[in-house]
């Protein structure tokens, strides 16, 4: 069985905007790791954006068919989440429209949250929950429907370390026995979302010329990366090339408007140093993505 297969996919938003074209990509035996923007991939399976030609599969089923016969569970940050209601009763309503009974859906709740190790937030409400409390919940209301597959959408983004090592946790208690999809934004260098990705059996990487996929070597190769940043372009040029990393714009460094550069870093010591001069610039990094072969 393929987990991922997808076909000349297109999804536009439910104005008619295209937000990808031509995805065409089929791989994983069990997990895979989805590295770039896959946002369009997230709406859909959401219900928020509609497929329009093509097709996307998640273990050998139409991909929207699996969400809503609960074969995949989709744990994302886009979801909203009432500020007032507790973690109990949020998870009891959503058990309630998968057509649990008011004191299944209140038993399946209490059991997922105790799996996860998590019985602690039952009561709380979402206003009080820090952020990696609120990405807990999120994984435990994909695990509702007790899915074959879970699809995580950037489930990383934005946490520290500490948080990060306590979601990690949470989610190898959630996939064992499972399939994943797991999406970042970027190769992460270190940390717990480099081991969760490298964890997967198979990566695609989103590239700019198209999806690319294969297998651990894709995490570990790349031929520099591109960085968008929000102010002082040129000052942040200045810092690389001072610390020796050959940098270059791809896009004019006018001040007041983002810019786009291409670094020539590659491992963890170097992206430290591009980290850096980052701060020192005042240079805010919008987006980090390493480019591999086919960008080079």
């Amino acid at each position: 069985m393929t987990l991922l297969a997808l076909d000349q996919l297109r999804i536009d938003d439910l104005e008619g905007q295209v937000l990808c074209e031509g995805w065409s990509v089929s791989t994983g035996r069990s997990a895979v790791a989805l590295v770039g923007d896959f946002s369009p991939l997230s709406q859909l399976l959401l219900g928020r954006a509609e497929q329009v030609a093509g097709s996307a599969q998640i273990a050998g089923m139409p991909a929207r068919q699996g969400v809503r016969d609960g074969s995949v569970g989709v744990a994302s940050s886009e979801l909203p989440l009432p500020p007032s209601w507790t973690v109990e009763r949020y998870l009891q309503e959503a058990a309630s429209m998968l057509g649990w009974s008011g004191r299944g859906a209140k038993d399946l709740a209490n059991n997922i949250l105790q799996r996860l190790t998590l019985a602690h937030l039952c009561t709380r409400r979402f206003e009080t929950l820090a952020a990696v409390d609120v990405r807990f919940v999120q994984l435990a209301a994909a695990l509702l429907s007790s899915p074959q597959t879970l699809f995580l959408h950037e489930p990383f983004s934005d946490l520290d370390s500490a948080s990060a090592d306590a979601f990690d946790a949470r989610l190898a208690l959630a996939a064992e026995g499972r399939n994943l999809l797991l999406t970042a934004k970027a190769i992460a260098a270190t940390g717990r979302e480099r081991a969760a990705l490298s964890r997967c059996d198979s990566v695609v990487l989103r590239t700019t010329a198209g999806l690319r996929a294969g297998g651990q070597e894709l995490l570990d190769s790349t031929a520099g990366v591109r960085l968008i940043v929000a102010r002082n372009a040129a000052a942040l040029l200045e810092g690389l090339r001072a610390r020796g990393l050959g940098a270059e714009a791809m896009s004019p460094t006018d001040e007041g408007r983002p810019s786009e550069l291409r670094v020539d870093a590659a491992d963890a010591a170097q992206l430290d140093a591009l980290v850096a001069a980052a701060i020192e610039a005042d240079a805010p990094l919008l987006e980090l993505v390493p480019l591999q072969g086919l960008d080079a």
